[in-house]
């Protein structure tokens, strides 16, 4: 018995010393590729950088506001205002393939990248996924299923990085909302299929690199604003693998909730903020320059209880506000609409959130306007930040507010 138990108990020791070299081997094995990749990231991306995405269903609205026509199409962007482009969105099926959405993305996509004959130093990216895919009964679980095996991560990380290429684009970004969030597809396997998905990009990315004698395409990942979300995500592993986040910090209130809220909110009392989301992940051990920090051009819009002449934050609401003439979405209304709709007089300034509110009658929205922008700029110039982000392109009349961010971003 005493025999029997020794030869266990060495069993055991064996299997505990496999472990452990396992373990250092896999941590080294990390650490060389972390130190190749160190190499292989493109320099300037180091720098504040300014990234826009177009939507591309833009292109059929048709109200004009104030002189500025809402049908939007690529060639009306100002390429010399961004740094990075992002197509949002293409989609991929339950193959892994990722493909074209929209009808006509084959002809507003070389439009995109076309704009880089005004802009030699313009990044275009394609954007997968998107709130509408991952919130789709019949598409929300397959970033999900496709990160679940290595054999469907191959498909899709090949396929992503055939699309960019058939294109002539510089990246791509990876808009999964959320991994690990069960109500929109997710599983708690999420956590670690998602740093296999991006590793292996990288590993892909790497060698399309060597075969095609181009730049890495770049790895970017649109990234939550909400604490539960970003613990769902290894964030440090995955901020090893990829160029940067591109964190969504907008949406942090909306008609959603039954009360009315500041969506864009800088700081808060009840975690949903800038600041909260920023610290998350440099705590979680992200390193500054690759969080990019979203911004909204667009309000948030909420029909509220009281039928009082005044209205605040926090008050008590029945749903959304009526659609914009433009953007065509109820509680959804580009900041050229608001301008339109609501008198300056009732527009005031949330010192909590250092957003903006305003109303008429029943209907009550929060948003940003340039003083409002620039505190969250220079808030991302102090924490070192790898720069600013617009939500979307389309839908800042005359690029006003990007040419202001802009300049306060490359100020001193």
């Amino acid at each position: 018995m005493k025999s029997v138990t020794f030869i266990v108990i060495l069993m055991l020791c064996d299997i505990t010393f496999g472990l452990e070299v396992l373990r250092k081997r896999e941590k080294r094995m990390f650490e060389l590729h972390t130190e190749k990749n160190k190499h292989t990231e493109m320099s300037e991306y180091t720098e504040r950088k300014v990234v826009g995405y177009y939507t591309n269903w833009s292109q059929y609205r048709t109200a004009t506001v104030g002189g500025w026509p809402s049908k939007f199409t690529p060639e009306r962007i100002d390429a010399k205002l961004f740094d990075v482009l992002n197509f949002a969105f293409v989609t991929f099926d339950d193959t892994y393939e990722v493909k074209e959405y929209e009808w006509n993305d084959n002809v507003m996509i070389p439009q995109l990248v076309s704009l880089k004959s005004h802009n030699p130093n313009l990044k275009v990216c394609v954007s997968i996924g998107g709130w509408n895919f991952n919130a789709n009964a019949k598409t929300k679980h397959l970033f999900h299923d496709m990160a679940a095996t290595s054999v469907s991560r191959k498909r899709f990380i090949k396929s992503a990085i055939q699309f960019a290429r058939k294109y002539n684009m510089d990246g791509i970004d990876i808009d999964w909302e959320y991994p690990g969030n069960e109500l929109q597809g997710g599983h708690p396997t999420d956590f670690l299929n998602f740093n296999c998905l991006v590793k292996e990009f990288r590993e892909f990315v790497e060698i399309d690199s060597k075969e095609e004698n181009k730049e890495p395409l770049l790895i970017t990942v649109a990234a939550p604003a909400g604490i539960q979300n970003i613990q769902n995500i290894d964030v440090e592993t995955v901020s090893k693998y990829i160029d940067w986040f591109n964190l969504m910090t907008y949406d942090l209130h909306g008609a959603w909730d039954n009360i009315t809220g500041p969506h864009t909110a800088l700081y808060s009392t009840d975690g949903l903020s800038v600041n909260d989301c920023v610290s998350e992940y440099l705590k979680s051990g992200v390193p500054s320059h690759k969080l990019v920090l979203g911004l909204a051009h667009y309000a948030r819009g909420w029909t509220v209880n009281n039928n009082t002449t005044e209205h605040k934050m926090g008050e008590e609401a029945s749903g959304p506000s009526e659609c914009g003439r433009c953007t065509g979405e109820n509680g959804y209304l580009a900041k050229y609409e608001i301008d339109e709709i609501i008198p300056k007089n009732n527009i005031f300034f949330d010192d909590t959130s250092k957003t903006l509110f305003g109303y008429f009658d029943n209907k009550f929205y929060t948003f940003d306007d340039k003083e409002t922008f620039k505190m969250k700029v220079e808030y991302a110039k102090e924490k070192s930040l790898g720069g600013v982000m617009m939500w979307s392109v389309d839908l800042d009349k005359d690029f006003v507010n990007t040419k202001y961010v802009r300049s306060v971003l490359a100020s001193d």
